[in-house]
């Protein structure tokens, strides 16, 4: 039996975001202890994804956590990810996310678990490091 997987994305109003709509519940944001944002994110509204990361960052008891969703964001917004990359403090990806993140910085190998170290010993502002987490469906 052969098993596909498939994920199809409807980013529907999550692009229509914009940082005024932080602000504007940025009590919300004082309470949170987890951030977790997506790639996707950083095509719609690279300014609030900064501001949460800045913001985790200023508090010892947060943590500010990001999942590179789709190969594509490696590529086409490799500026705001590399940007807001020191402030992650996890970072889940997939397969071919974590390939794609390896070719983004140079890194000439396919191998999971070289990737992962690689990119958890990048420049983080936390003193504690970072942690990677790279998802291989139904394998270990």
């Amino acid at each position: 039996a052969n098993t596909c997987r498939s994920l199809v994305a409807y980013l529907g109003a999550s692009q229509k975001f914009d940082v005024q709509h932080l602000l504007d519940n940025y009590c919300y944001v004082e309470k949170a202890r987890i951030f977790y944002t997506t790639g996707y994110h950083l095509a719609v509204s690279p300014e609030s994804i900064m501001n949460l990361a800045q913001h985790a960052h200023s508090n010892p008891d947060k943590l500010f956590t990001m999942n590179l969703s789709a190969p594509y964001i490696s590529q086409a917004f490799s500026k705001p990810l590399l940007e807001v990359y020191p402030f992650v403090d996890i970072l889940f990806g997939n397969e071919t996310e974590a390939d794609a993140f390896a070719e983004l910085n140079g890194w000439q190998t396919k191998d999971r678990k070289s990737i992962a170290k690689l990119a958890a010993d990048m420049e983080c502002r936390r003193k504690s490091g970072r942690t990677v987490v790279i998802t291989q469906g139904k394998d270990a």
